[in-house]
């Protein structure tokens, strides 16, 4: 129970708390007193905005929350859930203003189900204290998909920063997979960059041989600098390990051959010398992929160069991958 004396205190600090908290295109803007933002506020809270704006002990207690958010994303395998304070992201925030003030009020429960828990709660570590808090580039990825919904433009640029800042060709497949899931953005500059500069290392990676589909596409699509043999053999490690994944679901089994297959048109086979492809040919991990008329026709291109009898999947480039603008095949 707040006493009178505490509620007054409370009424002239809270217009204080206003001012301070105050930002262009905040819903604070022209509020009153009595604005129902303003009402219940704790003197805890009011003491607190007025000397330090730093909130992160009571999202990390929960102590004095009305408000809990329970995050299931719908393309992670993961959920969590967040006790928060109406009013503090109220007035940090004009999302959540209109979610918790609007005419359409949310209840004590909020469920998302379109955000890793990871970003949330990286979004709400940036209301609670004023600054970004990211730690690592994953945590970047996800909170810049948080601050873009929340209309958060200084967190997402400051996310978009750090990614660019620490990614490295080791990690840049995964920020590719969820680029790719969220919807791609900067996807090219971020990944661009890498596999023209550093793309022996992104083909070499736990990363690569881990992604989506999509990704390897995206990566064939745009690597370059790198010579087409060390594309090759990437591409069947990642469909190896595809494999192996696929036997600890309950999906229907593949093998290797299938799994390369919706990636064979973006080979460069007859960028291969004969040397190199015949060692491909007859390796003992990649001996069979190809049909035996394949093969030969393959062999034949490269050896005679000419393009007669060519299976219809074949990739027509025979130029390396050295130029920084990779045509497709």
């Amino acid at each position: 129970m707040i006493h009178d004396s505490d509620s007054q205190c409370g009424d002239r600090l809270s217009a204080r708390a206003a001012l301070l908290l105050k930002k262009k295109g905040d819903p604070l803007e022209g509020a009153e007193e009595d604005d129902p933002l303003f009402k219940g506020f704790t003197t805890i809270y009011i003491y607190q905005l007025t000397s330090k704006f730093n909130f992160k002990k009571f999202l990390q207690s929960g102590q004095y929350s009305d408000v809990e958010f329970s995050v299931k994303p719908e393309k992670f395998p993961i959920s969590k859930t967040f006790k928060a304070h109406r009013q503090l992201l109220a007035l940090r925030n004009e999302v959540f203003a209109a979610m918790f003030y609007g005419q359409l009020p949310e209840k004590d429960v909020v469920v998302i189900t379109d955000l890793h828990p990871d970003g949330f709660y990286g979004l709400l570590k940036y209301l609670y204290t004023g600054k970004p808090k990211i730690k690592s580039t994953k945590e970047a990825m996800y909170t810049r998909t948080a601050a873009d919904k929340y209309l958060e433009p200084y967190l997402a640029l400051s996310c978009s920063e750090y990614i660019r800042a620490h990614v490295t060709a080791e990690q840049v497949c995964h920020v590719i997979d969820y680029s790719l899931l969220a919807g791609g953005r900067d996807v090219d500059s971020v990944a661009g960059r890498l596999l023209e500069e550093h793309p022996e290392a992104v083909l070499a990676s736990d990363a690569f041989t881990d992604c989506l589909q999509e990704t390897v596409h995206f990566v064939l699509d745009k690597v370059t600098n790198v010579p087409e043999m060390s594309v090759v053999l990437a591409v069947h490690r990642w469909a190896q390990a595809f494999c192996q994944k696929i036997t600890t679901t309950n999906d229907k089994p593949v093998d290797v051959k299938t799994a390369i297959a919706p990636f064979m048109p973006k080979l460069r086979f007859l960028a291969l010398t004969p040397e190199e492809f015949i060692n491909f040919n007859a390796s003992g991990e990649t001996r069979g992929l190809l049909d035996k008329d394949d093969a030969f026709a393959i062999m034949s291109a490269i050896s005679n160069n000419t393009a007669f009898g060519l299976p219809s999947w074949t990739c027509k480039e025979t130029k390396p991958r050295s130029d920084t603008k990779v045509e497709s095949c």
